[in-house]
């Protein structure tokens, strides 16, 4: 992996957990995933849209229908996270740990389902994901 691309995923991952805090912070208010998710098409579709410009064209419906369908859903699960924040179901320190389980799916079914070579390091990655999540849980 390149140092770039190493940057690119600690700077998510910074991200993401400021999410997680702001988000805890916010109370369950929808008002909160509305502005995320209007950041996100303002400040990172036009991104995508210049990375990508070739290959639009090339995308059939199937792959429009994913992307409208993975948008939606993250909508809900971002209101059913906050509703779940609010009510103190649990503390931010159990539920997030939780949430990035999926984390470990994406990682041992995208090689499945895209294709990609590599699955030893893609499983040692995996494993390193699950002794993240362990580390949130237990710490």
């Amino acid at each position: 992996m390149s140092l770039f691309a190493l940057s690119l995923v600690l700077v998510a991952a910074l991200l993401h957990a400021v999410w997680n805090v702001v988000a805890k912070k916010a109370g369950g208010d929808s008002r909160f995933v509305l502005l995320v998710a209007l950041m996100i098409v303002v400040v990172w579709a036009p991104v995508g849209l210049w990375a990508g410009w070739d290959a639009l064209p090339r995308w059939g419906w199937v792959v429009w229908a994913l992307i409208v369908t993975s948008g939606m859903t993250n909508l809900v699960y971002s209101n059913v996270l906050l509703r779940g924040y609010a009510v103190q179901l649990a503390p931010l320190s159990h539920v997030a740990p939780a949430r990035e389980v999926s984390m470990l799916f994406a990682a041992l079914w995208g090689g499945k389902l895209l294709g990609e070579g590599d699955r030893g390091l893609r499983i040692v990655g995996a494993a390193f994901i699950a002794l993240g999540v362990a580390g949130l849980a237990l710490g």
